[in-house]
């Protein structure tokens, strides 16, 4: 629901994605845990998008649900979305307080994913009890979340990237990737 990217025809063995890279490679893995993400958005009725801010490395969508009540998902650079949610859902699939142990033990998660040149984006939700005053507002309600998980993503290096860094150590720079 929170994405414009879009699953093309598969090419020499390799899914075609069409639009943000990253929103593909997540719509790719709702695939493999058996989800369809265009049922899943036909059935959605979207209230508001708030476009990816950079300054804030997020952006959200706003769902209406019934009684103008909805859900707003939010998901970003993991760990200042870790940052803002106030709960999480366990593996037993019950929503339990955030306390700081379990918002150290995500980071760890985190710093392992990247340690191993992973990208890790958080996914999250709240509940909103008043749709239409939501959509009014300048800003997405981006606090006191719940934290849903997070990806590691493998990013595979641009074509161009090997030959900056060639350069780059030409030059005398140390290249940190």
């Amino acid at each position: 629901i929170n994405s414009k990217a879009e699953l093309g025809k598969v090419v020499q063995g390799r899914t075609e994605i069409i639009g943000n890279k990253t929103e593909g490679a997540m719509i790719m893995f709702l695939r493999e845990l058996g989800g369809e993400y265009k049922a899943l958005r036909d059935a959605a009725n979207v209230g508001r998008s708030y476009p990816f801010s950079s300054a804030k490395k997020r952006m959200s969508t706003l769902v209406k649900t019934e009684n103008d009540i909805g859900k707003l998902y939010t998901k970003g650079a993991s760990e200042i979305i870790v940052d803002i949610c106030t709960s999480y859902i366990g593996e037993d699939m019950v929503v339990r307080p955030m306390d700081e142990a379990k918002k150290q033990e995500m980071l760890a998660q985190i710093t392992a994913m990247a340690s191993q040149g992973l990208r890790t984006i958080a996914i999250a939700y709240r509940d909103i009890t008043d749709v239409e005053e939501a959509m009014k507002a300048e800003e997405a309600p981006e606090e006191e979340l719940t934290c849903i998980g997070i990806v590691g993503i493998k990013d595979p290096l641009r074509k161009e990237v090997p030959g900056a860094v060639q350069t780059c150590q030409k030059a005398g720079i140390k290249v940190r990737m």
